[in-house]
């Protein structure tokens, strides 16, 4: 993965601590969102899977337009996870 000047999320919630399940609020926006729905419809023929975590995920492999609008939500949730990581550790 590349070097990233990401920010991380401000604060990681843990919604299931028996399973260590936290939830990011990444600050996407409601026009963010709808971008990257946008690009998804665009890249996926309007086809409803395009919504799934999954062919999303895989979707950046084919469709560059996809990985661009997805890279930074991806890469902040990245640097949050190694803070995490991080804070774990101490």
């Amino acid at each position: 993965m590349r070097s990233s000047d990401a920010k991380p999320a401000p604060e990681a919630i843990c919604v299931d601590p028996s399973r260590s399940i936290y939830v990011l609020d990444l600050g996407l926006t409601p026009a963010d969102c709808d971008l990257i729905k946008a690009a998804s419809e665009r890249c996926s023929g309007g086809r409803y899977a395009a919504y799934t975590y999954a062919k999303q995920t895989l979707g950046c492999r084919e469709h560059e337009e996809l990985a661009a609008v997805c890279e930074g939500p991806v890469m902040r949730c990245c640097a949050s996870v190694r803070r995490m990581e991080e804070i774990l550790a101490e």
